[in-house]
């Protein structure tokens, strides 16, 4: 029995694949997946470990010196590297709020994020109007 699953695209534009660095657009699209449209402003409620497993910062590579490491040394060099993955999309965050991607909000003490889609699509249009006209 197949489930039926409503999966929604993520809505990567190019003016963000072209103004933003491969860091910022994975936690971007991180965000934006989880991003819920069913209200009248669309927000997102995401951790930011979940953001940084999701953009895969805090995997650990599995190289020969990683298996050289005891258990418990491992453990360590695993949350040492989760630890810093969230610094790193808290870093990301900022970057992108002081660009003026995302706006953040904090009601209740939760944090909620809304996306500005429309960010730099104006400057991508008019450079690839000149461009190709």
């Amino acid at each position: 029995m197949k489930k039926n699953l409503n999966i929604t695209p993520i809505g990567m534009y190019p003016w963000f694949i072209k103004y933003l660095n491969g860091g910022q657009i994975n936690v971007l699209a991180t965000i934006i997946s989880y991003t819920d449209y069913d209200l009248d402003n669309p927000v997102c409620i995401v951790s930011n470990r979940l953001i940084a497993f999701h953009s895969g910062f805090s995997k650990v590579q599995d190289t020969d010196s990683y298996q050289a490491l005891d258990d418990i040394e491992k453990i360590n060099l695993k949350n040492k590297k989760i630890n810093s993955s969230i610094q790193y999309v808290k870093t990301v965050k900022r970057q992108l709020e002081q660009m003026g991607v995302i706006k953040r909000q904090v009601i209740d003490s939760k944090s909620y994020v809304t996306v500005n889609m429309d960010w730099n699509k104006s400057k991508f249009l008019k450079e690839f109007d000149e461009r190709f006209n």
